[in-house]
């Protein structure tokens, strides 16, 4: 796995794991948690002479995708003896496997509290009888996004002698009442490495900037390459992330939305496409679905701009009357039942589940920003500021893992009484560096970027709440016709299958082409690469000889003799 020497997280917390002792362990997201409890969770799994069957070891985290990647490092580790420990992770198996699993061989069970509290509930509590080892993961999360009463029942089924590890970015009120419950003569690992302010590998920034001007600045860094690699952009809604995906698919930046109305396996390949440089820019929340685009920004769509080029908005709104015509085309063939069976397919938990899961519970079971593994992340831009100063530990601990450099940057609008509130929390947890608070100001003159005002206005307008629910939409269909529950379902049903496949092959969002490069007279004179003085040099010598041997061929006599008898 290409491991040379261990993470401070992993050599304070292997070695008191490895003694039985319950651990609590602070540190921050990208320290190496995850191999820190999985090493010692699999020596003692080697190392057990009662081979009696039954679970040995559950491990709770609070996304699919984490459970997903959980999965991959327990995977990666026991490769040499997967003939001995059994690993399951309950969201990558159909509810019959699960079943299954649960009451014969399986050693390691990697799951949300929500799904392993079902089978308890479905099957039996007996499944936990000879549990040596719980884990619970992202603990502050998982308590604060709905999971406390899951955990509370969870926790009741343990067994006494069990041993329980607790990993967390933060401690709060909610992790240390969980710490009471579970933990007894525990050791605590605290690292001082995980404060933010300590680091330097992280350099943590904010932009004061309007509302109307984020989309205008999100342009700036990312098109003038301010911000280079791998940028994660946080949202508060899914409709404004498709919004934005539209906006940057616009100007040829490409970028891809982690929808969670799609399945887990899904949303975990996109996130595999992004570490594998397909995407430059993610585009995600990190708490839940919201309402559709706000007022403001419909507004901001339907209003006009005093410096717009009329020519690029004629061209920008009647290419958006095309897609419009196309968008209401494709809507029309979505079939109600069809829609039915695809998101049926689309929850991956059990459907005989006695309680209906709710749409809080759903979007807890999604989220970008808990521990998931991203891989040389530059940069992570919060557009809209997060809820509390949890989620913005965990949404910059996206970047700067692993010991790459990494800069989080936020959008903080002046009149918000949100955004200056969780600032300040936040410039309070984090102890000043060098004199200054923990993000610090970023001084960017907005007026220096406004000569591109015509043209994210432009197109702005043409991006509409139809083209974003029909975008949405699309890639629904896509993943429905690549289900593999739903084959034999289109298999007797053909019709339906036509039905979806309809207008899929029509491109709804398309680049402008003469957006795609910038003229120099826009950019700033701040922003412009600065010459090398040696190769303008150079350059100035070129010319002059040039301009010598210029001069030395009109006065040669033959090129002249030449160019007249030519001319006759």
């Amino acid at each position: 796995m290409g491991y040379v020497h261990p993470t401070l997280v992993q050599e304070q917390s292997i070695p008191l794991i490895l003694s039985g002792k319950d651990v609590l362990i602070k540190a921050r997201t990208g320290s190496g948690k995850t191999v820190a409890y999985a090493i010692p969770t699999l020596q003692k799994l080697l190392s057990i002479t009662n081979t009696t069957d039954g679970i040995k070891a559950v491990i709770l985290v609070p996304s699919k995708e984490l459970c997903v990647q959980t999965y991959e490092c327990f995977r990666s580790l026991s490769r040499y003896c997967s003939n001995v420990i059994n690993v399951v992770s309950l969201h990558l198996s159909s509810a019959d496997q699960q079943k299954g699993y649960l009451n014969e061989y399986t050693d390691v069970v990697i799951s949300t509290p929500k799904m392993l509290l079902n089978h308890l509930k479905l099957y039996s509590d007996n499944i936990l009888k000879n549990i040596h080892t719980f884990i619970v993961d992202e603990a502050d999360l998982l308590l604060s996004y709905g999971y406390k009463e899951d955990m509370n029942k969870v926790v009741e089924r343990i067994p006494a002698t069990c041993q329980n590890i607790i990993l967390s970015a933060t401690l709060n009120e909610e992790v240390s009442l969980l710490k009471q419950k579970l933990l007894h003569n525990c050791v605590t690992v605290k690292l001082e490495e995980e404060n933010t302010s300590e680091r330097n590998d992280l350099n943590e920034f904010f932009i004061e900037v309007s509302e109307e001007k984020k989309a205008l600045l999100l342009y700036a860094l990312l098109r003038l390459h301010i911000l280079k690699g791998k940028v994660i952009i946080f949202v508060d809604s899914l409709n404004f992330g498709y919004f934005l995906s539209i906006f940057l698919e616009r100007f040829s930046m490409k970028s891809v939305v982690l929808n969670n109305e799609l399945p887990a396996l899904s949303r975990n390949n996109i996130i595999h496409q992004f570490n594998r440089g397909m995407y430059d820019y993610l585009i995600a929340t990190d708490e839940g679905l919201a309402q559709s685009i706000p007022e403001n920004s419909e507004k901001e769509e339907n209003g006009g701009n005093s410096g717009t080029n009329a020519k690029e908005d004629a061209e920008l709104l009647g290419d958006s009357e095309n897609e419009k015509d196309e968008d209401s085309e494709i809507e029309k063939d979505v079939d109600s039942e069809i829609e039915k069976d695809d998101s049926d397919d689309f929850d991956l938990e059990d459907s005989s589940e006695p309680e209906k899961e709710t749409e809080e519970t759903q979007n807890d079971e999604y989220n970008v920003s808990r521990g998931i593994d991203f891989e040389n992340v530059a940069a992570v831009i919060n557009y809209s500021m997060p809820a509390s100063v949890s989620h913005y530990v965990h949404r910059i601990g996206r970047t700067a893992r692993a010991g790459n450099l990494g800069t989080p940057l936020s959008f903080i609008v002046p009149t918000s009484d949100k955004d200056q509130r969780i600032l300040a929390e936040i410039q309070k947890y984090n102890p000043p560096r060098d004199g200054h608070p923990v993000p610090q100001r970023l001084p960017f003159d907005i007026s220096q970027i406004e000569s591109f005002s015509y043209r994210v206005e432009g197109v702005k307008r043409g991006i509409t709440p139809n083209l974003i629910r029909n975008t949405r939409m699309m890639q629904l269909r896509k993943e429905a016709l690549n289900s593999s529950k739903l084959k034999m379902h289109f298999e007797d049903n053909p019709h339906e299958l036509e039905l979806l496949q309809h207008g899929l092959s029509k491109q709804l969002v398309r680049p402008i082409a003469y957006l795609r490069d910038i003229p120099d007279y826009l950019i700033p004179d701040a922003l412009k690469p600065k010459s090398n003085p040696e190769e303008a040099k150079r350059g100035h010598e070129e010319d002059e000889k040039n301009k010598e041997w210029k001069r030395k061929r009109v006065a040669d006599p033959l090129h002249v003799a030449i160019k007249g008898r030519n001319n006759l």
